[in-house]
This record gives structure tokens, sequence and C-alpha cells, in this order.
């Protein structure tokens, strides 16, 4: 299948820096690579890459941070995710392109600003909390692939310690991609074009994933939270004004 060099040139660099904010932190592919892919892709073909893609990334991460994970906190997150998964297809299929890329925008931006805030609510029933959480969570992933943040925010407010978080993001959304991409597929987002569309950027993803896996340990948590956060936080913008037609 051919591709235009300057998509394949931006599609290596922005695959490459996805994989790395994800390898680092646990999180942050999608909400870097959608916002900046869906400039020069239809948001209907970026969507379901970037879920075949987090079902590869998300199992690397888990494999290097296994024994960190806590089953128990995720269990529940996981099954209310995959209830709303089918209604996000639903969405995505609905919306306009334009529509679409500033709806992006919109989460990505409010995500990454409400993450360097930092509010904080005190939640004793987790587990209850975790039914709104992991639906929300599915119905974005289902949509825009980008259903990171609700889970990011739920444990950054719960205080869970650094390794865990990062275990326990990987291998929640392992499941949730595999279950998004039979919605995708479904629902006629997921073609075998889109597949082959995506062979072309996985030695970028491959190597940032790998690269993020091996040098986590050595950066700081105050300096890795703050990158991821200003790369997500620029990328929404960005996408926000091209759903503006600003640029």
């Amino acid at each position: 299948m051919v591709i235009e060099t300057h998509i394949l040139f931006i599609g290596l660099v922005t695959f490459f820096l996805a994989g790395l904010t994800q390898g680092l932190t646990g999180f942050g592919f999608g909400l870097v690579a959608v916002p900046l892919l869906s400039f020069f892709i239809s948001p209907r073909i970026v969507a379901p890459m970037i879920v075949l893609y987090t079902s590869v990334t998300n199992l690397m991460v888990v494999s290097n941070s296994w024994r960190h994970l806590n089953i128990s906190r995720i269990y529940i997150l996981t099954l209310a995710a995959l209830i709303g998964i089918p209604f996000g297809t639903w969405i995505i299929k609905s919306m306009e392109p334009d529509l679409l890329r500033l709806f992006i925008g919109i989460v990505v931006s409010l995500s990454a600003i409400l993450m360097a805030v930092g509010i904080k609510f005190k939640i004793n029933r987790e587990k209850i909390a975790s039914i709104f959480v992991g639906f929300v969570s599915g119905i974005l992933s289902g949509s825009i692939a980008v259903g990171g943040p609700p889970v990011i925010l739920f444990f950054t407010n719960q205080e869970v310690p650094r390794e865990e978080f990062r275990a326990n993001i990987a291998a929640y959304f392992a499941p949730i991609s595999w279950a998004a991409n039979l919605s995708f597929y479904v629902g006629g987002l997921l073609t075998m074009q889109t597949v082959l569309y995506s062979l072309w950027f996985v030695p970028a993803l491959i190597a940032g994933v790998f690269i993020g896996n091996r040098f986590n340990e050595l950066i700081s948590e105050i300096i890795y939270r703050r990158a991821a956060l200003i790369i997500v936080f620029s990328a929404g913008i960005l996408s926000i004004m091209n759903g503006l037609g600003i640029l």
C-alpha cells in the first residue's frame, strides 16, 4: 500500500513520541498520537489505528511491569469499560471529521489541565466510582481511542503508587484495546486498508516503547509527568485549532 512521503515521516515521528511517552509513563499513547495524526488522516481511520497499536504497546508495558499489577483495582473498571465501548463506536460513526477533531482536542486539553492542577476528591467507595470511570473511559476508547484520561485522573486522585499506576493502566487497556478492535470491526471502521496503513509505523512505535521501558526508572517522577502533560496539552490545543479551521 502506497503512502505519501510527508505523512510517512510525520507518522513515524508521532508514533515514536507516543510510544516513548507510553513506555515512560504507562499512558499517553493515544493522547499524543490521536490529535497530531488527525491533522492529516481522518479520525475515523486514526482511531482504529491507535487501538490496533495499543493492543501491542500495553502488552509491552505489562511485560515490563507485571510484578506491580493490582488486579483488584482494575477488574470493575475493565468490565464497565467493555459495556461503554459500543456506545463510543456509534458516536464516531455519527460525527463529522472536524467536529471529531474539536471533540478530541477538548477532551485531551482538559484532561492535561486537570492532571496538571492535581484536583483531588476524597473517594471512599472506590469500586462504585470505578463503574462510572470505566464506563466513560470505554465510551472514549470506542470512539476517539482516547480512553485514558478518566482512569488516569482516577488513579492520580487515589494516589496510586507510581509503579502500580503504570502497570495497572497498561493491564487495564490490554483487554479494552482488543474489545475496541472488535467494536470497530463490527462497526465497519477497522478494515484491511487500515491494517495495512498501520504497518508502516510499527518500527517507530516499537522503538519508542522499548526506549521508554528502558529509561523510565532513570527519570524522576516529577520530570516525566510534566513532560508527558506538556506534550499532551500541546497536541490537544493543535487538534482544537484544526477542528475550528484555524490551522
